[in-house]
């Protein structure tokens, strides 16, 4: 229940469009910025609601806006921009960057800075892709951890330099002048076992490290990605599930010796930059590599332990667009997703921010 009479304009806006398309029953939907008078909250919370209804109602949804809040939040692949000289309009590419370039106008809002100001409790990130999948990621798992007015907020720190020293984090202590509870998450990015541990254990601060190489890996998900496809080209004519799985089992299988290259160039890394500037050549590194490949690649059958996420769902990208010419970023990998495709270490992550920060 909600009183309408002293509910805001935004709120009213969004209640108008929904009464529409419930009465209504439409096909189509077409939306004219639909975004004036909405605050970014509002904003992303519309656009969650729209892609909820249509795919539940089965309609599509045509918004025309400038709004970067919203322009910024959607997959790219939902994108499409028109030239009012040339009066063209042209789908974006999953590759083109241009979300990637309009969140580094600014890493962090106004609503989101009084959030951190109020609840005194941050999330700090890698980058902007983590902290836009994170809550998506959360709310398909059926968590409230990003939602409402005791949400935790989520910083990108601008890369995992950044992340290990902390240095964003006592910024915005400075500016509280408080101390700030914090949950640091950083991509695996290739290391071993053992340096996983050494490293959250050499933490200032509470660290979780994914367990696979990135927040990416967890989403080469088969399944989901035959239902983008399914979508896009209609039952008849999407790949079966088992052609799917073999062509993303056959792009990582094939990433075999490149991994191992890469383990091995990270073991030299860390042990320069965290063991006393310790240096190990190829020599030493490489057997190293081996063993830990071995293990999980091999023995655990595990192979997004350790190779990279992020360029097994670009070669799939590549390949699915060459094939059957469609398109998708991450963000609509997870709207295909089911609750149950969710992993447990998504799951791990949710649990200890909320214990950590709530």
């Amino acid at each position: 229940e909600h009183d309408l009479y002293s509910a805001g304009g935004g709120f009213l806006q969004i209640v108008e469009v929904l009464a529409f398309i419930f009465r209504g029953n439409p096909g189509v939907v077409l939306l004219d910025e639909p975004d004036s008078h909405l605050n970014s909250s509002l904003q992303h919370a519309f656009v969650d609601i729209l892609e909820g209804l249509a795919t539940a109602r089965n309609f599509q949804v045509l918004m025309a806006t400038h709004s970067k809040e919203i322009i910024n939040y959607v997959d790219p692949s939902r994108l499409t921009p028109i030239d009012r000289k040339s009066h063209k309009a042209q789908a974006l590419k999953s590759e083109t960057s241009t979300v990637t370039v309009l969140k580094e106008l600014g890493v962090i809002d106004n609503v989101d800075a009084y959030q951190i100001v109020k609840q005194r409790a941050i999330l700090i990130v890698e980058g902007p892709t983590d902290r836009e999948l994170i809550p998506r990621l959360a709310a398909k798992a059926g968590s409230t951890l990003f939602d409402g007015q005791s949400r935790v907020s989520i910083l990108p720190a601008a890369g995992v330099d950044r992340l290990s020293d902390g240095s964003g984090l006592q910024f915005v202590e400075h500016l509280l002048q408080h101390q700030v509870k914090c949950l640091l998450v950083r991509d695996r990015d290739a290391l071993t076992d053992d340096w996983t541990k050494t490293l959250a254990g050499k933490s200032k601060r509470p660290m979780f490290i994914w367990p696979r190489d990135c927040l990416e890996s967890y989403l080469v998900i088969p399944a989901a990605i035959r239902q983008i496809l399914v979508e896009e080209l209609g039952e008849p004519n999407a790949p079966t599930l088992k052609v799917t799985e073999d062509l993303v089992s056959k792009i990582t299988s094939a990433m075999y010796e490149e991994t191992q290259d890469r383990v091995a160039a990270r073991l030299q890394d860390v042990e320069w930059r965290f063991n006393n500037h310790n240096r190990i050549d190829a020599a030493q590194a490489n057997p190293l590599a081996r063993a830990e490949m071995d293990k999980a690649w091999k023995q655990a059958g595990n192979p997004l332990v350790l190779a990279s996420g992020k360029v097994i769902l670009s070669r799939v990208r590549e390949a699915i667009q060459a094939k059957w010419k469609v398109s998708f970023g991450n963000a609509r990998i997870i709207e295909a997703m089911k609750s149950t495709d969710v992993h447990l270490d998504i799951k791990e992550l949710l649990s200890q921010a909320k214990k950590q920060l709530t």
